[in-house]
């Protein structure tokens, strides 16, 4: 049977997907046109380990390269490890799983995880000086009767520190925010402040009037104003 997938005399690589492309279904597509692809995705710390399955999904066949090996985790060491553990299968690259979304994966700090931070690790990465993150944080949902949330048992402050902020900081009453106020100016960013506020709202709290591009701009004045 000839191939009869085609993408235009571009490169058509199979796409790594855990359970299904395994060894004979690579092969199946080779054969049907595809150009290239990935295993399916392994853990770096299993290999290090010595798992014999782990090391089962490594193996290439010459007949599908070129062929990588893609690999998750997030610790540094154990990942370095296992790299220099797959060139015993001699792969034509090796790949790092920064997608996966599965619960179990993320959860874990692997595939995804860090795109879940937001745009937290953007900034800690890009480090902007002049940026300060304020969060409020009333562990709470707000709009739905006040039912609480997980936040009571994360450190946003830790997490913002291990994304790269300049400084990471956190208050629980308005004479803490009082004080640190008072000297924000002196430090440099990017600054992320998490203020801890209570449940609740004003009884004549309305609903909004304003767009969000009103909003912006009402805000960027003030701040010009205060300049």
């Amino acid at each position: 049977m000839e191939p009869q997938v085609e993408a235009g005399g571009l490169p058509l690589l199979l796409a790594p997907m855990a359970g299904v492309t395994d060894l004979p279904f690579r092969l199946l597509c080779r054969r049907f046109g595809a150009t290239g692809g990935l295993t399916e995705m392994v853990s770096a710390k299993a290999l290090t380990f010595g798992d014999q399955k782990s090391r089962k999904l490594c193996e290439i066949d010459p007949a599908e390269r070129p062929c990588a090996i893609q690999l998750f985790g997030h610790e540094p060491e154990v990942l370095g490890q296992a790299a220099r553990l797959v060139e015993a299968f001699a792969p034509d690259g090796i790949d790092l799983n920064m997608g996966c979304p599965m619960p179990k994966i993320v959860g874990s700090g692997d595939g995804a995880a860090l795109m879940h931070t937001g745009a937290m690790a953007v900034i800690g990465s890009r480090s902007p000086n002049n940026l300060i993150h304020v969060i409020v944080n009333n562990e709470a949902h707000e709009s739905v009767g006040g039912q609480p949330t997980v936040a009571s048992a994360v450190s946003f402050v830790q997490i913002a520190s291990a994304c790269g902020y300049a400084h990471a900081l956190g208050v629980e009453n308005a004479e803490e925010l009082r004080d640190l106020l008072s000297n924000l100016p002196e430090r440099q960013g990017p600054i992320f402040l998490e203020v801890k506020a209570a449940v609740g709202s004003r009884e004549d709290l309305g609903r909004p009037t304003t767009t969000p591009l009103q909003n912006k701009k009402v805000f960027m004045d003030f701040l010009k104003e205060r300049d």
